[in-house]
């Protein structure tokens, strides 16, 4: 696990999602790494204007939206439902638990769904799966 904050920002341009996996690309080389959940964590977000941004560990910044869907599934890394974010090139980010229950205290709760409305598009995230 790489921790040096610069390095994995660095290497966080490169990764890409083939069809086999995760990838490093440069010019000279492509290098498989594995990668036990999602390569990047949604650490916070802001509601702007109605629209949930959601920052990555990396620096990325993502509004939820028709083309960077929010959903809940279970995460095999953490045998656990958590809810993901799509960053960008088929890559995810798993919001951070600190995050999701920031967004349990600010979202809407219809049905015992978490409702998030952001840039016009309605997620769901069913509660009872997140315990």
């Amino acid at each position: 696990m790489m921790t040096r904050a610069p390095l994995v920002r660095l290497f966080s341009r490169i990764l890409r999602r083939d069809p086999d996996g995760y990838v490093l690309v440069t010019p000279a080389e492509k290098v498989s790494i594995e990668v036990e959940d999602t390569p990047f964590l949604a650490v916070d977000y802001d509601v702007l204007d109605g629209d949930w941004v959601f920052k990555t560990n990396v620096g990325d910044e993502v509004r939820a939206d028709a083309e960077h869907p929010l959903e809940l599934r279970k995460s095999d890394a953490l045998n656990q439902y958590a809810p993901y974010i799509l960053v960008r090139g088929g890559l995810e980010a798993r919001v951070a638990r600190a995050a999701y229950y920031r967004m349990v205290e600010e979202a809407d709760v219809v049905e015992d769904d978490l409702v998030v409305t952001s840039a016009g598009t309605t997620f769901r995230l069913p509660m009872g799966l997140a315990e």
